[in-house]
């Protein structure tokens, strides 16, 4: 079996455990005791929340170009967190939101190159985004890295009435030396 074969199959499979943790649930199942009731989205409902989610991952990525430290409004403040990084380490809500200061504190400048990305709609209060690209960063020493390829997943969830990342991973090579007309502009 090829590794693109088991990779789409463990993705597929991390969907449906996250769904089921995360509170997903087919119609008419039963989940902490309360009955709930799933019916079949529109297209134009799909429509609106994969819109919607987009209308959360932009200013996302905005953020990570200005190098904004804080992105916790980005994410779901829950026990049921889960970011899993390219070096495999996996952390929940408060660690995530240390590690991406301390991981900024070290750049002058990222920016995601995204080639392809696709939103899958799982119900009116959640959906799958994901993205496949390059991530180029600068360092403060004016070193410039590149990982190419680059992709990330996330799982959103709609909280009081707001987008949020349930889970998310990320995934790519060790950085590499870039030339430097693939380098993002310095800040």
């Amino acid at each position: 079996m090829s590794r693109n074969v088991i990779a789409a199959a463990a993705s597929a499979l991390l969907v449906v455990l996250l769904g089921a943790s995360l509170g997903a649930s087919p119609a008419g199942a039963q989940t902490s005791g309360v009955k709930t009731k799933r019916s079949a989205l529109t297209d134009t409902a799909k429509a609106t929340v994969a819109q919607e989610v987009l209308g959360a991952v932009r200013p996302m990525f905005a953020a990570t170009a200005k190098m904004t430290p804080d992105v916790s409004r980005f994410f779901w403040d829950t026990p049921d967190f889960a970011f899993l990084t390219p070096d495999g380490n996996i952390y929940n809500y408060a660690d995530c939101i240390k590690l991406y200061g301390e991981f900024v504190s070290q750049l002058s400048g990222q920016r995601y190159v995204i080639r392809t990305e696709k939103v899958i709609v799982l119900g009116p209060d959640q959906a799958l985004y994901f993205w496949q690209g390059a991530d180029d960063l600068v360092l403060k020493d004016g070193t410039v890295q590149k990982q190419d390829p680059y992709c990330g997943t996330y799982l959103y969830r709609k909280v009081n009435g707001e987008w949020r990342i349930a889970y998310g991973e990320e995934s790519g090579p060790p950085p590499t030396a870039a030339k430097p007309e693939t380098a993002p502009p310095k800040k």
